[in-house]
């Protein structure tokens, strides 16, 4: 049986909760994906509320509904312009009011990357170097020139790079990034990232899901795919062409690494598992700090359907 909490029960938790307010932050419900309360993306700071946050639920289209244990120091469902919240008791549904969790939440299954799909685009792109094309991301560095692909216009670097396999993992747009380094004639070495700045920063200590597709644009050729993050979006994008880890350029720390061997058949999925070491807000995607010692058709990789849980 679902019930729905009176104004009057409100009421005493509000009253049991504001003495307990304290710093806490006040996160406020939208619902903009659903009505499931623990999800992040239904909430205004893309956080799914703990006992360190002041709740607010105002009258929207999608109604929160709580269907296991939920947390935050001070509720106020706005009923008398029509909110409503709704706790599924019969099931696992509970609503701890100024009660710690034990455990460390998640993101519910919201995708924190926006755009992660390069679908969202202010240009079609008629040529390489077009990621300013794209919404939300940008080149990670100044020196490198990752590239922006879709139906609409340019499908693959072309030249010495094949084009990627089809279909496309998710919708027509995709990216490209070279990760090169010649010993002839000249000692040449090019890092290629593709970066954005986060809406909100990330929860240091807390353990997060980073899930890609890739794929090669010649054969089948190992990469060892990184993410990396800063805590301040100044540092993006960097300037040089080499790793952003590897001097001068600072600011940047490595979140985690995953070893491939993308082919140019099929599109593979990689999974990087870390725990945030601080409030990351700005991001880079693409190979860690080592230098393959191979050609350079052999080494231009395509990504797709970015996702961080």
């Amino acid at each position: 049986m679902t019930h729905h909490l009176l104004k009057s029960i409100f009421g005493v938790l509000l009253f049991m909760a504001f003495s307990l307010t304290g710093m806490s932050q006040t996160v406020t419900w939208t619902g903009n994906t659903d009505t499931d309360w623990h999800k992040a993306c239904n909430w205004d700071l893309n956080v799914i509320p703990t006992c360190s946050h002041d709740v607010v639920v105002p009258n929207v289209v999608n109604d929160p509904i709580v269907a296991g244990v939920a947390h935050c120091n001070t509720i106020d469902v706005q009923t008398s312009g029509g909110a409503l919240l709704t706790i599924m008791s019969s099931g696992s549904g509970l609503l701890e009011v100024a009660t710690c969790p034990t455990a460390a939440t998640n993101n519910g299954g919201c995708n924190l990357l926006p755009n992660g799909s390069f679908e969202d685009m202010s240009c079609c792109p008629t040529t390489l170097a077009e990621m300013p094309c794209v919404d939300s991301w940008v080149n990670g560095s100044t020196g490198g020139s990752a590239d922006y692909f879709n139906t609409c216009g340019i499908t693959s670097a072309g030249g010495i790079y094949g084009p990627p396999p089809a279909p496309i993992p998710d919708g027509v747009g995709y990216t490209g990034f070279l990760d090169i380094y010649k010993i002839f004639p000249s000692i040449e070495i090019r890092k290629e990232y593709i970066g954005l700045c986060l809406s909100s920063a990330l929860t240091p200590a807390q353990a997060y899901t980073f899930e890609f597709d890739i794929a090669n644009s010649n054969g089948a050729f190992g990469i060892t795919m990184a993410i990396y993050g800063t805590t301040s979006c100044t540092n993006l994008p960097y300037a040089a062409t080499t790793c952003p880890t590897d001097p001068p350029t600072t600011g940047w720390v490595l979140l985690g690494t995953v070893g491939m061997t993308p082919d140019n058949i099929a599109w593979q999925t990689g999974t990087i598992a870390f725990t945030a070491p601080s409030a990351i807000i700005g991001l880079l995607v693409g190979s860690n700090c080592t230098n393959a010692s191979t050609v350079q058709s052999q080494r231009y990789f395509y990504l797709d359907n970015l996702k961080l849980y």
